[in-house]
Parts: C-alpha cells; sequence; structure tokens
C-alpha cells in the first residue's frame, strides 16, 4: 500500500487487469471477491489509509448497525459491543486489506473516469492515468458533502464548516454554535458540542423516526425487516398492503413515543402515525442518536426551525427567527458526485445503482446502499459481474 510517484506530463498510462476507484467498505470488499476470483485488482485511495473516510469521520461515531451483519465477505468483524465505534470500523479496514494483500494505491485523487476508442477505461488521477479493461467506481453514496446554497454565507463572520470536517465537539468548545439538521451525525455532534460546553441550537427541517438501536430484545435493522418490510411483503399478497402498512406505522409510532417522548414542548415534532405509513420515511436510517434526544429533554440543546440564511453573526430561520452564532455546523449529508466523476459514462437522467452502467460495458458501480450488510452483498455480486466481463 503506497502512493504512486507521479509521472511525467504525456507519460504513458498505467495499464491493470481491474481498476477500482475506492478503498473504503465498498472498493474494498469488491477486491477481496475479485482476488479469491483469481483476478488482479489495482484500488486507487486518496487518503492515506484503506477506509481513510471512516478513520476521518467524527471521533464519537457508532454504526447504527449490528456487529455481526455488518462484517465483509470472509472476514468477520473481531467480537466486542454490538454496535461498533468508528476506530474499530477504521483499524478492521485497514487490516481487511493486508488480510486480502490488495494493492491499495494510497494517496491517489481520481478527477475523472473516461472510455479511450478501444472501450478501455481511463482513469486521469493525481498519480497520473489508469487504463483498465474493466472499472468498479466505489466512492458510495457520501463522496461529496452536501451544502446548501444558503442566502448571505458569504457575509458569515463565524465559522462554517460541514460535519464531515468536525472531528470533536472540542473544536468549537464554548461558543453559540447551530447545528443545521438532525439526522445521527447531527444529533451525534450536538451532543458533543453540549458536552463540551458550546451552546447548541439545532435547527431540523423533516425528521426520521427516533427508534432505539434495540427494540423488544432485537436490533432496530432486524424489527424493521419484520415490520414494515416483511410484513409488507406477504401483505401484498394477499392485498392487505394498506392494513399492514398501518399496523407497521401505529407499532412504531409506539416504540417512538415510549422511546423519545412528546417532544413537541421542545421544539420537535417526530414522524407522526400518518407519516411512518410513507415508505419514503423508510428510506433513510432513523434517528439512533441516544446522546442528542437525552441532551434535547435536559434543555442543553434547543430546537429551532430549518436554517433558511445567514447574516454576519446571525443564523436566519424559517419562522424568520435572527439567531446570534459564532459557528454554524452543517450536518447537511452527502451526495454521491458520480456526475462530476463520470460524465458521459452515466446515463442522463439516471438513478445509479449498484451493477453494471447501462451503455458502459465493463464499467461498475458498488458502495450506493445504505448499510454495510447490503454493501457486502453488493460486493460480492459486482465482482461475479466484473469477472464474466473479463476474458
Amino acid at each position: 500500500m503506497h502512493p504512486l510517484e507521479e509521472p511525467g506530463h504525456g507519460a504513458a498510462p498505467h495499464d491493470v487487469d481491474v481498476l477500482v476507484v475506492g478503498a473504503g467498505p465498498a472498493g474494498l470488499a469488491v477486491g477481496a471477491c475479485l482476488a479469491r476470483a483469481g483476478r488482479r485488482p489495482v484500488l486507487l485511495e486518496k487518503g492515506d489509509a484503506p477506509g481513510w473516510s471512516w478513520a476521518s469521520h467524527y471521533e464519537s461515531l457508532r454504526l447504527h448497525t449490528a456487529r455481526s451483519c455488518s462484517s465483509l465477505p470472509f472476514l468477520a468483524l473481531p467480537p466486542g459491543e454490538t454496535f461498533p465505534s468508528r476506530a474499530e470500523l477504521a483499524d478492521y479496514l485497514v487490516c481487511y486489506a493486508r488480510r486480502f494483500r490488495l494493492d491499495v494505491r494510497t494517496g491517489v485523487t481520481v478527477e475523472r473516469v473516461t472510455r479511450d476508442p478501444r472501450g478501455r477505461f481511463l482513469a486521469e488521477s493525481s498519480a497520473g492515468r489508469f487504463r483498465a479493461r474493466a472499472c468498479v467506481v466505489a466512492t458510495g453514496a457520501n463522496r461529496i458533502p452536501r451544502v446548501p446554497d444558503l442566502p448571505g454565507r458569504e457575509l458569515f463572520r463565524g465559522r462554517l464548516v460541514h460535519s464531515s470536517s468536525l472531528r470533536s465537539g472540542q473544536e468549537l468548545a464554548g461558543g453559540r454554535v447551530l447545528v443545521a439538521g438532525l439526522g445521527n451525525s447531527g444529533g451525534d455532534l450536538a451532543a458533543d458540542l453540549a458536552a463540551h460546553g458550546a451552546r447548541v441550537t439545532i435547527a431540523a427541517g423533516r425528521v426520521a423516526p427516533a427508534l432505539p438501536l434495540r427494540v423488544a430484545g432485537l436490533t432496530w435493522r432486524t424489527a424493521a425487516l419484520l415490520a414494515p418490510d416483511l410484513l409488507g411483503a406477504l401483505a401484498r399478497r394477499v392485498g392487505a398492503e394498506g392494513a399492514a402498512r398501518r399496523a407497521s406505522a401505529a407499532f412504531w409510532a409506539a416504540v417512538q413515543e415510549r422511546h423519545a417522548g412528546d417532544l413537541r414542548p421542545l421544539g420537535l415534532s417526530l414522524p407522526s402515525r400518518e407519516e411512518l405509513c410513507d415508505p419514503v420515511l423508510w428510506s433513510r436510517p432513523p434517528l439512533t442518536s441516544a446522546a442528542a434526544l437525552a441532551a434535547v429533554r435536559r434543555r442543553e440543546i434547543d430546537l429551532v426551525p430549518r436554517l433558511v440564511a445567514l447574516r454576519e453573526s446571525e443564523a436566519v430561520l424559517e419562522d424568520g427567527r435572527a439567531l446570534p452564532v459564532d459557528a454554524v455546523v452543517l450536518a447537511t449529508g452527502f451526495r454521491h458526485g458520480l456526475e462530476e466523476l463520470l460524465g458521459e459514462l452515466l446515463p442522463a437522467g439516471s438513478a445509479p445503482g449498484d451493477g453494471a452502467v447501462n451503455g458502459a460495458p465493463g464499467l461498475f458501480l458498488c458502495g450506493l446502499a445504505p448499510e454495510l450488510r447490503l454493501i457486502a452483498r453488493s460486493a460480492r455480486r459486482t465482482a461475479r459481474l466484473v469477472d464474466r466481463a473479463l476474458p
């Protein structure tokens, strides 16, 4: 695992069998599956170690899926607490790359992937060009921070930072901090900021269901696989999907009420029973940040409407109020950024998903699934597709 020396201008491309862009969980899993099939993939990683994106996350992060279903193919996560920490997963990914002797080239940023006249793929990178018969783009769903175009941001004199750049609440200790967004990252960082003495406010729009990590002895993910997923699938067969969805929503509304209580007097309206019937709501991870909910209940964190603009030293809210702040943390999520990376190779207007890319034989995507268990499954399938596509 080493950075490549950048070749001179106009140097010939590095020819490889299979090129994998990204050495996070998806890239490493695909690499291991390809290696098992006798291929010799080369993985390009922009960070300084395999799984660098996990190593660079905020320190208090824990997976919200259980250890038992968060391993990559052929190597289980070491024993430990049910929900692994960021540091555990980062160490596991480095060990994973070593275990399967993957050729990971670190410190290499891929700027663009194109195709030459012979149908081979060319990756333009900070270490020169790489040419391959097959290419797997495994940069995932969270490659680029999503930064809203807030009116007045150029006037703001405080610190404006995306959650991906904040490692610990200590960095903003003692200040007046507005966290924009209440997903798990926003909740965890807000709680950490409050623990370090910051005066924290969360500006939240629509939030996901607030659920405990465990429900009736099961992890929330296992329970959700039973309802609404399995229950809905069975109900569709007998024409009772609507009734099953309502029953599932009633169950989860009761779980949410028991776990989080009524936070409306404190400024947070959690999804109603009617909203919990919406499948779109379940396409996002639930809010499992117990630390954030506890801090809200202790009134260590204030809740206000959505952030809509900035002034020199103020945050303007959806209800027209302006709050004096020293810093704003944008917990506004990420985007895959595949349009910039793949350009014309990505079908116009398509919603990218794992697997072969239509119209570009030999090009594959992996890592867009939201959970490690799904990424591991997709990596096996993608590796089989790559192996079949090569002579």
